[in-house]
């Protein structure tokens, strides 16, 4: 037999009426049984405690890349990793000037004479100790970046917890700050490609964080003999409450 219309419309209001009927049996059947589960429920709930309840989070921000330029501590090691690249510079240059000066010695000789030959295969340990010399110095030196950049972030991260307890933050945000040099594309798309729009800069740690890495820099130079002037008295950051 062919389904029809008609047929599926009388299934359906069957389906709708068994349905309605099993609803009405089942609840005439329990009886008072929800309420009385409901009176269980808050029974048990009543005796494993009360239901935790968070306060509202209270946001603040910070600007790494600005920390990072302002701490002494950073400044100064970066200051240092960039003269000892220049020394090494310095170095490959005068490989560099001692081969061409061995490449026009050589080429003033035939192929076939044995000035050549010497002069060839110094030529060749010079290109050896260049390539060799530069290849390490690089591996070093971005190493010893990679590190200076990991162990400065973590202080800042380190200081930033101390300053957000101070304040009772519960969450601080990298937040990017609209770079003063407007050719510097790459500055300019971090900026603009950042998940924060706005900020309260009331809310803001950055100065706070980078004042107290410098003056706890500060304590660290004057304990081991070093001269440190800072503009701030040396201080952390101590935990206040109800304040912000």
């Amino acid at each position: 037999m062919p389904f029809s219309s008609r047929l599926a419309w009388g299934l359906g209001l069957s389906t709708l009426g068994l349905g309605l009927g099993l609803g009405v049996f089942v609840s005439r059947s329990q009886g008072q049984a929800p309420a009385a589960q409901d009176q269980n429920v808050r029974r048990t709930t009543a005796n494993s405690g009360q239901v935790r309840v968070f306060p509202a989070p209270l946001c603040g921000t910070i600007d790494v890349d600005q920390v990072m330029k302002k701490y002494e501590k950073v400044t100064k090691q970066m200051k240092e990793l960039e003269d000892e690249a220049k020394v090494k510079e310095g170095e490959l240059a005068r490989i560099e000037a001692l081969g061409r000066q061995t490449l026009e010695k050589r080429d003033t000789f035939t192929q076939d004479s044995p000035q050549y030959s010497k002069l060839n295969e110094e030529l060749m340990g010079l290109k050896v100790k260049l390539d060799s010399t530069k290849e390490s110095a690089e591996r070093e030196f971005k190493q010893r970046f990679s590190n200076l950049m990991i162990s400065s972030y973590r202080e800042i991260d380190e200081m930033t917890r101390l300053v957000a307890n101070s304040h009772q933050l519960t969450v601080v945000y990298k937040y990017i700050q609209q770079p003063s040099d407007k050719s510097n594309q790459m500055a300019l798309k971090s900026w603009i490609s950042q998940e924060i729009i706005y900020a309260d800069p009331r809310y803001d740690v950055t100065s706070e964080v980078t004042m107290y890495l410098n003056n706890r820099y500060a304590r660290e130079q004057a304990a081991t003999g070093g001269r440190v002037e800072t503009p701030n008295a040396v201080r952390t950051p101590a935990t206040r409450s109800g304040q912000r």
